[in-house]
């Protein structure tokens, strides 16, 4: 189906149908999604189409309901906290007031998504920071929502915030921002579109549908972008990172349709969000306190302490932090770990703590940690615990408070005794909740 003309030079018809740093003394807030999906408009707003019929915008658009529905269920699966707004609710008043919300109630560590599924337009730009001339729009139910209205929404989030943005509907390569300039041919890195504003405090990820020029199409089931993610993902299943999710998607769809991935906020913090594992949320300061046990149960180690019973290894408690990975600004690009050295990164029993590959401007493997996995550092004695006992070694983490257990691994010594915490957690082991938890080490086997 041919593009639906909205005004002049607007193009509107959506082919489709349907820590930033995790910081020492860390912990991670709720993260939260806006979902917004119309299967139609209000067609005395949009006029009527070529042919002198009022134009609804049903066409191309009839499963942007179920890309909703789809996205719902994955990231309230991923332990996000999700409003939607569909069809007459998706007004421009209900979308921006539900976007400054977000704004609002961010914090440093906050992590915030917005996704669209719609028909995406194009208008003549109005206020001459378009290099193309065009602003690309969201058509919502009343109207349309230029990407200068979501940049100033954008600046208002705090520093240390991540905001991620996907955009299933025509014309959206840059649907993101207001600073503009002429598509890209080909889809990109994501470490290869950085772009820059001095007043965008956050990191921001934006992964769309098409490129400017492009329309997105879609089916009765949703659209091409959002079902291709979706089956991608796989409930969780898929082990990559931005960066190899955008490459997986660009994979299956046709060469009119490729998907954009943009990067855009302070330069340090956003070029790290391509390293992450696609939708994980990011750490904020605290000082949670925690309480840390480690015992023997398959193996043999020294008793470290008494008081708990003879099997004990190691026992801590007070306050803790997150630690490690692209986004910890608090260890310098070419910081080390104390058990993990590079030949590691080919050791089949350690690699899996790793990213895939090194995180741009970085060198040292305290970045390179994945944060989503799930590894810790405590003050141990090597007296009492060997480096190789350690690095052999699977602690499995309890919270006291709910009974819940998983296992992690030993990775760095630490934090130094003058920030007077007991224990540094993963991000992705501090986000399962562990605030207050008991170590129990096993041997690996």
């Amino acid at each position: 189906m041919s593009a639906k003309k909205i005004a002049k030079k607007t193009t509107v018809k959506k082919a489709a149908k349907k820590s930033t740093a995790a910081r020492p003394g860390a912990t991670v807030s709720v993260p939260t999604a806006l979902l917004v999906g119309l299967t139609h408009v209000d067609p005395s707003v949009y006029g009527n189409d070529e042919y002198g019929n009022p134009w609804d915008g049903s066409s191309g658009c009839w499963g942007c309901d179920d890309d909703v529905a789809n996205m719902r269920a994955l990231l309230e699966r991923e332990g996000y906290q999700v409003k939607t707004l569909l069809d007459e609710n998706a007004t421009q008043t209900n979308v921006e007031k539900a976007l400054k919300t977000a704004a609002a109630d961010a914090v440093s560590g906050s992590t915030f998504l917005f996704y669209y599924s719609g028909h995406g337009g194009q208008l003549d730009d109005d206020n001459g920071d378009e290099t193309d001339g065009l602003d690309e729009t969201l058509c919502l139910f009343d109207g349309q929502m230029r990407d200068d209205v979501l940049n100033k929404t954008w600046i208002t989030f705090p520093k240390d915030c991540v905001i991620y943005m996907l955009a299933d509907s025509c014309h959206s390569g840059t649907n993101f921002r207001a600073l503009g300039r002429t598509s890209r041919p080909v889809a990109v890195d994501f470490g290869k579109d950085l772009l820059g504003d001095p007043d965008m405090k956050a990191a921001l990820l934006h992964l769309s549908g098409c490129r400017d020029d492009q329309e997105s199409a879609g089916y009765q089931t949703g659209g091409l972008f959002t079902t291709t993610l979706v089956n991608i993902w796989n409930k969780g299943r898929y082990a990559g990172t931005w960066d190899t999710f955008h490459d997986a998607i660009s994979a299956q769809l046709p060469a009119d349709q490729r998907p954009m991935g943009n990067l855009y906020g302070p330069a340090t913090a956003a070029e790290a969000l391509g390293s992450l594992r696609p939708f994980q949320p990011v750490a904020a300061a605290t000082g949670a306190p925690s309480r840390a046990e480690i015992r023997t149960s398959r193996g043999g180690a020294p008793a470290a302490h008494s008081g708990g019973g003879n099997d004990r290894i190691f026992f801590a408690e007070g306050k803790m932090s997150t630690f490690g990975g692209p986004l910890d600004f608090g260890v310098s690009p070419s910081e080390g770990l104390a058990l993990f050295e590079r030949p590691d990164l080919q050791n089949p029993l350690h690699r899996s703590l790793f990213l895939p590959t090194q995180p741009p401007g970085t060198t040292g493997l305290a970045r390179r940690l994945n944060p989503d996995r799930f590894y810790l550092a405590c003050r141990w004695n090597y007296k009492q615990t060997t480096r190789d006992f350690l690095r052999n070694c699977v602690v499995i983490v309890t919270n006291p408070h709910t009974g819940k257990s998983v296992e992690a691994r030993p990775a760095d010594w630490g934090p130094h005794t003058d920030t007077r915490r007991a224990t540094d957690l993963s991000p992705g082991l501090a986000w399962k909740r562990m605030m207050s938890v008991a170590w129990k080490s096993s041997r690996m086997p």
